[in-house]
């Protein structure tokens, strides 16, 4: 039987549709992993945060560093807003500028690459460099920066401005004010072992330490930054 113009447009113009519904549906389908995903799933993301420097070719290794102030290139004070978005390898976390000590910044709000890789096929995993823990909302830090990777722009970033990185995690935030229970000491070999760990378990620590002489290495820094704070 011959077919006509008008049935074959037909035909096509069925088929076209139904191809675009299927895939309307298939996307509607696929739910994007967010932060917000994060506290609801916590129990169930295997947490390492031990990642060596070594492994990036971003950071810096400073643990044999006396000199601390030649480090970095900015030094902000400021508090996330609340924006995020999962990135490959990292989490874009935009901050609000409330002064900055050293270099030059244009602009009241920054993006901070944060050196977080989040993993959620087969084994969901939460896995970051020297004991580095999220930024906390709406808590004012020190932020110790660097100018972004340029490899990194635009791949992920998706055409943001103002995006900066920590010369090396260690060493990138510190809280103004803080407990003494958001920060605690726990051996690397507790994460190596046959029963893993997951982060509802350290999800409200700012920082670990791998050792009491990493952690005090951490607060002689600190209090570093704080003498250049205007009084």
């Amino acid at each position: 039987m011959k077919i006509t113009n008008k049935v074959f447009l037909f035909i096509i113009t069925i088929s076209i549709s139904i191809s675009l519904i299927a895939a309307i549906v298939v996307r509607l389908s696929i739910s994007k992993f967010e932060y917000t995903d994060i506290p609801r799933l916590a129990s169930k993301i295997i947490y390492y945060p031990y990642v060596a420097v070594e492994f990036s070719d971003s950071f810096k290794d400073v643990s044999a560093t006396k000199d601390t102030s030649t480090l970095y290139k900015y030094i902000v004070k400021g508090k996330a807003t609340g924006h995020r978005e999962i990135l490959k390898g990292a989490v874009l976390t935009e901050i609000e500028v409330n002064n900055v000590l050293q270099g030059s910044i244009n602009g009241k709000y920054i993006y901070i690459y944060e050196p977080i890789d989040i993993s959620i096929a087969n084994v969901s995993m939460l896995s970051t460099y020297e004991g580095y823990n999220f930024i906390k909302y709406n808590k004012e830090y020190f932020f110790c920066l660097c100018d972004l990777n340029k490899d990194y722009y635009n791949i992920y970033t998706k055409g943001k401005k103002n995006i900066f990185m920590y010369t090396t995690p260690f060493y990138g935030k510190f809280p103004l004010k803080y407990k003494p229970e958001d920060f605690t000491v726990i051996s690397e070999n507790d994460f190596l072992g046959k029963t893993p760990k997951y982060y509802n378990e350290y999800s409200h620590y700012e920082q670990i330490f791998s050792s009491e002489k990493t952690k005090n290495k951490y607060f002689k820094e600190y209090n570093r930054l704080l003498k250049l704070t205007p009084k």
